[in-house]
């Protein structure tokens, strides 16, 4: 029985699945030959031993390969034979034929997007409801309020409420006692 997937592999095939066939997907080692260097493509799970094995060898990003000098083709053969008995190259195969094909993930990728829409708009949807209702139960609660507060305005008002005598009987009565005590001086 084979291993779970490791981590790493899965996260790379993500990060390359709009490709057809991403660039590290290969599990074989090839050469070619351009001026004085030696172009070296190998599977993505090589890189580090190759690095180990090749320490003055250099990435070239522009060509997505290795490059490194042609004196070191005798080299280079012997840690290819070395690698190819060693097994790597069928277990990097076994993990290939795991991974599911650039169209398979491009087409779950689609449907997790358009799932995420799809929940996205429905938690926006209840979202408004539930503001909308609770604006509708805010309001009358509001309501409520105003009506209890002008209920207890009214009483307090009643009791407090003394009968008020004519403002014309005390301006009368005011003025009259004024001069009164005027004409008694």
């Amino acid at each position: 029985m084979l291993d779970p997937l490791p981590a790493f592999v899965l996260d790379l095939y993500a990060r390359v699945n709009r490709r057809s066939r991403p660039y590290w997907c290969s599990s074989s080692i090839s050469c070619r030959i351009f001026s004085d260097q030696l172009l070296v493509s190998l599977p993505f799970l090589l890189k580090d031993l190759f690095k180990r094995s090749f320490p003055s060898a250099l990435w070239g990003p522009d060509v997505r390969c290795w490059v490194i000098p042609l004196e070191q083709a005798e080299r280079l053969n012997q840690w290819i034979r070395l690698v190819e008995r060693s097994g790597l190259l069928e277990e990097i195969r076994a993990i290939e034929r795991r991974l599911p094909e650039a169209q398979e993930a491009q087409a779950l990728s689609a449907e997790l997007d358009q799932l995420r829409d799809e929940i996205r708009d429905s938690l926006e949807e209840t979202i408004k409801k539930d503001q909308r209702l609770y604006r509708k139960h805010l309001k009358a609660e509001m309501t409520a309020l105003k009506r209890d507060f002008a209920q207890l305005r009214a009483a307090r008002h009643t009791q407090d409420k003394q009968p008020i005598p004519d403002q014309s009987v005390a301006r009368d009565s005011a003025v009259s006692a004024y001069t009164s005590s005027a004409e008694e001086r």
